[in-house]
């Protein structure tokens, strides 16, 4: 793990524990342990330092001093010695005996103490885990021997692009290595993919609904029955595959060979009801636009925004369709149809932009998405829709125009057709 890019640095006792000693080094830790073994409990009393003898030893490692070493070298030692004796000469000899002797004393209490630590430590058994302090163990080591290691990432994890580097490159290692930071990415993946198919969902019933919204009524029932007929039939012939799919696939499915029919029975209706879904898909496009402009990064918290854009622009969308179908004559958008969608979309911005003003960053951020989302879908739905249809309605036939005029006529559309 240390060698990863990512890492900063792993926390671990397993390698705290030395490695298992040598057959040699172990013979050796027993001998020493046996020559250690019949040490004094407490420090014995030697006999009183003769003055003689110290004397006798200090001209010695005198002499040893001036013909082993050269003078520069020995001249420091020597001064020592001197000084030493001269202090001593101050002393009468009842006064330098007991100095020695508590000297003496106190040395061999030093030396007696750390043979009895060296002999403490001369353990021939190799360190295991029950020498280390509990607070340790219980932190590092599970009931059933498994060992922790903590490895602390290099960059901010709470950001989606270095925690999706972190867990690709930990995982390389350890495929199933787990913590906080593996469980925020799979909780942020679950969620991105649950809005993502949430927005599926809602774009197919969408389909659906405005088919049967633009489609006339002897068209419905074939194209909406024929596709139920063949997923029918498939189940029948396939039934370990079709119980075997996602609900989404089969929606999907049926979603798609309903508009493959409806093109193929009532091409015109279809293609009014794929342009009510221009506000949405052209304002989705251009609020990730905006918001890649603004520095605005989708995250768990703003995803739910998707199928709510989605139904708001489909909305906008309808409301315009419907008055494009209410004027016959060259289309400009009437003013109850621009008053309604100018005033859904101002009061849903502002219902939801009212989050932005939270301290917290999430419900920021939703609010954020949200008033881009519902103003892209206006913009289209008030300069883009109307636009292409104006383009369109110069390619409608008499035919058209006068089937139009007995639809409103006849108030199949009940929405109102007061032209500005």
């Amino acid at each position: 793990f240390e060698q990863l890019p990512t890492v900063a640095h792993v926390e671990e006792l397993a390698s705290q524990l030395p490695p298992y000693p040598s057959k040699e080094t172990r013979l050796m830790v027993q001998a020493y342990r046996a020559l250690l073994g019949p040490l004094p409990e407490t420090t014995p009393v030697l006999p009183s330092p003769s003055l003689k003898s110290l004397e006798y030893l200090s001209l010695q490692l005198d002499d040893q001093l001036r013909q082993s070493f050269p003078a520069e070298k020995a001249l420091p030692t020597r001064k020592l010695l001197r000084h030493f004796w001269q202090v001593m000469s101050r002393w009468n000899n009842e006064q330098k005996i007991t100095m020695l002797a508590q000297f003496q004393h106190r040395n061999l209490q030093t030396l007696l103490s750390q043979l009895n630590r060296l002999a403490a430590v001369s353990n021939p058994e190799p360190v295991s885990i029950t020498d280390l302090p509990k607070s340790l163990t219980s932190r590092f080591l599970s009931p059933d021997g498994k060992w922790l290691l903590q490895v602390y990432p290099q960059e901010q994890v709470w950001d989606i692009e270095p925690l999706t580097r972190f867990v690709e490159e930990v995982r390389t290692v350890d495929p199933s290595i787990t913590g906080t930071p593996l469980q925020n990415f799979e909780a942020a993946q679950q969620i991105s993919d649950s809005y993502q198919i949430a927005a599926l969902y809602s774009l197919a019933v969408i389909c659906l609904v405005l088919l049967i919204d633009f489609l006339e009524a002897r068209q419905k029932w074939a194209v909406f029955l024929i596709p139920m007929l063949l997923i029918g039939i498939g189940a029948l012939i396939l039934p370990d595959a079709f119980f075997a799919s996602s609900p989404l696939f089969i929606l999907g499915a049926f979603t798609l060979m309903s508009l493959l029919f409806a093109f193929v029975l009532d091409p015109h209706h279809s293609w009014e009801a794929l342009l009510a879904m221009l506000p949405p898909l052209g304002g989705g496009f251009l609020m990730f636009g905006i918001m890649a402009l603004w520095g605005v990064n989708l995250n768990p918290a703003n995803l739910i925004v998707l199928p709510l854009v989605l139904g708001i622009g489909v909305d906008d969308g309808v409301h315009v369709l419907h008055d494009f179908r209410l004027n016959p004559g060259r289309y400009r958008i009437s003013a109850s149809t621009l008053n309604a969608v100018v005033l859904t979309s101002l009061t849903s911005m502002i219902g939801f932009g009212s989050m932005m003003v939270a301290a917290h960053r999430g419900l920021y951020s939703v609010g954020q998405v949200l008033v881009i989302g519902i103003g892209s879908c206006m913009f289209v739905s008030l300069i883009t829709l109307p636009a292409l249809l104006a383009i369109i309605d110069q390619f409608r036939s008499p035919g058209e125009e006068e089937a139009f005029e007995t639809e409103a006529e006849l108030g199949t559309i009940p929405f109102n057709s007061d032209v500005a």
